[in-house]
């Protein structure tokens, strides 16, 4: 058991570094949406730090990952070029570039058009 608790530490610690990692990463430039998001993440493990139960541990383990999966994935930085409203948008390897279909796999979901 205490090795169960040494894993769920160190999978704990690592959601932690991860989502850290993946806001620098995401708002690269942006010294003031990292303290912001560094803060909030802090906040947020700190508050769950006396939880015993596993189930929910590993809840909140799947939400960092979660979360660190939708930032490299989904948000994108844009730069305003011009004053006309030209925005640059800064992409990489890791951003979903694909249809406007809605995530889902139910088939009978709307897309939008």
């Amino acid at each position: 058991m205490n090795s169960n608790i040494s894993n769920l530490r160190q999978a704990v610690l690592h959601a932690y570094r991860n989502l850290l990692k993946t806001q620098k990463q995401t708002f690269r430039g942006d010294e003031q949406l990292i303290q912001v998001g560094r803060l909030k993440t802090r906040e947020e493990f700190i508050k769950h730090k006396d939880e015993t139960d596993i189930s929910k541990i590993e809840e909140y383990i799947k939400n960092a990952d979660d979360t660190a999966v939708f930032l490299k994935k989904n948000v994108v930085q844009a730069e305003l070029i011009d004053p006309n409203g030209t925005y640059k948008l800064h992409l990489n390897e890791h951003h979903e570039l694909g249809t406007n279909k809605y995530p889902r796999t139910d088939p009978s979901t709307k897309t939008c058009s």
